[in-house]
């Protein structure tokens, strides 16, 4: 009988070259009761045969293969309907968790307070060739300066996130509207259900920023109007509202002329 408390999502596409240390991270959990889906979104690369190597090996590994390329968030919305655990763990295909209690100690805080919805960690920024920059994600940690922290940027690493399965359904997933930033809207929507999100103060996940190209120059364009567009809608979160606005105004007279480089503290 299959006992997984969490369902541990990796989805990826032509990801061969650096898969092999995001498996390996999660399968040197302390805590083993998951079961890790790996999303296989049509790759045309050696991926394929890296993911059956680690089928082979471990039977928490599951291979889910899309017949065509579905890109990320369909791919999430589709396949996460087979997950079987309590809870939805995230880790792209080029990053890598360093903690191996990262899941143990998420876990403690949803058994200590049951009003938490998510739990994510801190992280440190790596580059192409896995070498750590000097860069480190600092979000809020307790759940008040989360909420706040919301009207002025995402607080969650996507790569670090464990939420309970219940409330991302009751929030409705991810929004393909939102392409770019479905994760920030996700986690506004599980806000305004009343759900509180907490970060440990552990620098859990290394978060793998590759070199600039002008794909991800064009990528990152994209990602600061759809934020835009997304305050602009602001009436669909009615709970935080008015803080929204704010964070509205803050982007247009700050934080849009400093540019993307500096959301890296």
């Amino acid at each position: 009988m299959d006992t997984s408390i969490i369902s541990i999502l990796l989805p990826t596409y032509n990801g061969s070259r650096y898969i092999r240390e995001a498996i390996d991270s999660v399968l040197a959990q302390d805590f083993h009761s998951f079961e890790l889906i790996i999303i296989n979104d049509a790759s045309t690369d050696k991926t394929g045969e890296i993911l059956e190597e680690y089928r082979q090996k471990d039977s928490r590994v599951r291979i889910l293969t899309n017949p065509k390329n579905l890109r990320l968030v369909a791919s999430l919305n589709y396949w996460i309907q087979e997950s079987k655990g309590e809870y939805i763990a995230r880790i792209d295909d080029d990053d890598i968790w360093i903690d191996q209690s990262k899941l143990s100690k998420q876990i403690h805080v949803f058994q200590e307070n049951s009003q938490i919805g998510i739990v994510g960690t801190l992280g440190e920024i790596i580059d192409d060739a896995g070498e750590k920059t000097g860069k480190k994600i600092l979000h809020a940690t307790s759940q008040q300066a989360v909420r706040w922290g919301f009207c002025f940027r995402n607080q969650l690493i996507h790569t670090s996130i464990l939420a309970k399965k219940e409330i991302l359904v009751t929030a409705g997933w991810y929004n393909t509207k939102w392409l770019y930033v479905e994760d920030f809207d996700l986690w506004l929507r599980v806000l305004a259900l009343g759900y509180e999100i907490v970060n440990l103060h552990d620098f859990s996940v290394l978060y793998r920023v590759r070199s600039w190209s002008t794909t991800g120059r064009k990528y990152h364009r994209m990602q600061w109007l759809t934020f835009l567009r997304l305050f602009h809608e602001t009436s669909l979160y009615t709970n935080i509202g008015r803080k929204l606005f704010f964070l509205f105004l803050r982007w247009i007279l700050v934080v849009v002329p400093i540019g993307f480089s500096n959301y890296f503290k």
